[in-house]
């Protein structure tokens, strides 16, 4: 009789699919008090009973005060049994870095759920349900008052390569700088744009900057590359400045700084311009001799009378004085 009833039990639940008050939704951030720059991790959990449940659609995710990143694959599956009843479902991760001190709140937009259940008539249901409204706060590092996009992490590493290695230029060469960060625990896109200072005489062409998240057993770790290229447009001396970076470490609760150092060089007229100012100048000297010449001629032929009279009677003058 038992078996039967079971058996009638597992037939109801495979037709009649879970309805939204079936779904099990819970949401939990860690930590609950975090660093300006620190990733907070905000888990939603989706979970059904006798069935699997995943989200296919998180609405729009913005938090004033904060850079908010949307999972990027598609969770971690869940399987835990809630009184006696077997739930399975998934674990999505959203990480949030506070750019400011105080208190936030995040409230989503309702989440399109999509409910697959098992059995003979299996079938795919989707439900909106609304996320439990969550509640973090954020608070500044000592001595890190007024740090633009300050990076709270236990690890922060900067490097930078120069191609080719600064020293003397000729006008119209080119000089790479490529700046990489990586740090534990952030994504690369919360990273702040590196600003470069245009410099009067050198032509500056930023790239577009690469972002790379390596994502491991819940682990993040993400980097941005950024490269400037400089192209001497004139004869001077430059001086590219040093790039500081500061940052908060997790751990040893300290204010860290990285000194990337700037780079001084000379730039001067290559044998290429000379050649061409020289070249340019042939045509403007040949210019100006033709131009006198065709003057002259003009004159003398303007004068080819007058000029035989006059010397004529020069010489009669100079016969009478003579005598």
């Amino acid at each position: 009789m038992i078996i039967r009833l079971l058996r009638c039990l597992m037939f109801c639940l495979a037709v009649f699919p879970a309805t939204a008050d079936d779904l099990l939704v819970r949401s939990q951030v860690i930590p609950e008090e975090a660093w300006i720059g620190q990733r907070v991790i905000l888990q939603v959990d989706v979970l059904a009973p006798n069935a699997w449940a995943k989200i296919t659609r998180f609405g729009n995710i913005e938090l004033s005060g904060a850079y908010v990143l949307p999972p990027k694959d598609e969770g971690v599956r869940l399987q835990e049994t809630v009184e006696g009843m077997p739930y399975t479902g998934q674990r999505y991760e959203i990480s949030i870095y506070p750019q400011r001190s105080g208190s936030f709140e995040l409230e989503m937009e309702a989440l399109e759920v999509e409910v697959r259940t098992l059995g003979v008539n299996a079938g795919n249901v989707t439900r909106k349900v609304a996320l439990p409204t969550v509640k973090f706060d954020s608070r500044v590092p000592p001595g890190a008052e007024g740090i633009r996009g300050l990076i709270s992490t236990t690890r922060l590493t900067a490097e930078q390569e120069w191609e080719p290695q600064p020293g003397d230029m000729q006008v119209g060469d080119a000089i790479k700088r490529t700046i990489r960060l990586q740090a534990a625990g952030i994504s690369g896109m919360a990273f702040e744009p590196l600003g470069q200072e245009p410099i009067d005489g050198l032509a500056l062409y930023p790239a577009q900057p690469r972002i790379d998240d390596r994502v491991e057993r819940g682990t993040i770790e993400g980097s941005r590359v950024e490269t400037f290229t400089y192209v001497a447009e004139r004869s001077e001396s430059y001086t590219l400045p040093a790039i500081v970076l500061e940052w908060w470490d997790i751990k040893r609760e300290s204010l860290e700084r990285i000194e990337l150092p700037g780079a001084s060089f000379k730039v001067v007229r290559g044998k290429q311009a000379t050649a061409a100012e020289t070249a340019g100048s042939l045509p403007v000297a040949w210019i100006i001799t033709a131009t006198i010449v065709i003057l002259v001629l003009a004159a003398l032929f303007l004068l080819r009378q007058s000029i035989p009279n006059w010397w004529q009677k020069r010489l009669v003058a100079r016969k009478q004085t003579e005598h």
